[in-house]
């Protein structure tokens, strides 16, 4: 399976090659490549989506799909099954608020509505349900498809998984936080020396 390859003179992302599955066809319009159903071909997209993902970062692959225009999904890579944790039978033609958690709901909206409407490509933290109910944090990042007289047809969707990253951020605050709390809370002082000796010792 493909990758984001980054412009690493330019720091950012050139082109995202995954493979996509669900409805055969292409995909016309900016920042789109051709997308094939079941027969093992791919997406290019060159859109400014894929460029929110940081080179510097540690990040967990990006999952790729195709939402329609109202939020459906129509293409999904295996990444983002896997993300999921479900079947692509069982994302398929659902609706992405349908897996979106409650709490980012809105903005979830927000962003496939802007996106949609202006044609400019954006990303937003955002929270997504899994079947356990426990929540995945993302970024979405969309990017408007078009057909051949500039309409849109659809939105191509990245979504990173930042659950890992932001645990690992928050286990090194606690850290330091609980480090820096022992400093202030020692009643004795203490000095850190440094010996310097020159070539006779």
């Amino acid at each position: 399976m493909g990758g984001v390859e980054q412009d690493a003179s330019r720091g950012t992302s050139a082109a995202v090659t995954l493979p996509l599955h669900g409805v055969p066809g292409r995909i016309p319009g900016r920042g789109a490549g051709v997308v094939a159903g079941d027969k093992g071909e791919g997406v290019s997209s060159q859109g400014s989506a894929a460029s929110d993902v940081d080179e510097g970062d540690t990040l967990a692959r990006p999952g790729v799909c195709e939402l329609s225009v109202d939020g459906r999904f129509r293409r999904i890579d295996d990444e983002l099954c896997r993300s999921l944790r479900r079947p692509r039978e069982l994302l398929l033609g659902r609706k992405l608020d349908e897996i979106v958690a409650p709490s980012a709901a809105r903005g979830a909206e927000e962003l496939f509505v802007r996106v949609l409407d202006t044609g400019e490509p954006r990303s937003d933290e955002s929270r997504l349900l899994l079947p356990d109910g426990t929540e995945l944090i993302v970024t979405l990042a969309f990017t408007r498809l078009e057909d051949e007289q500039g309409r849109a047809r659809g939105i191509f969707g990245l979504v990173t998984d930042l659950t890992e990253r932001r645990r690992t951020l928050e286990a090194l605050e606690e850290s330091r936080e609980r480090y820096r709390t022992l400093f202030h809370s020692i009643d004795e002082g203490f000095c850190v020396l440094e010996a310097l000796f020159d070539e006779r010792g």
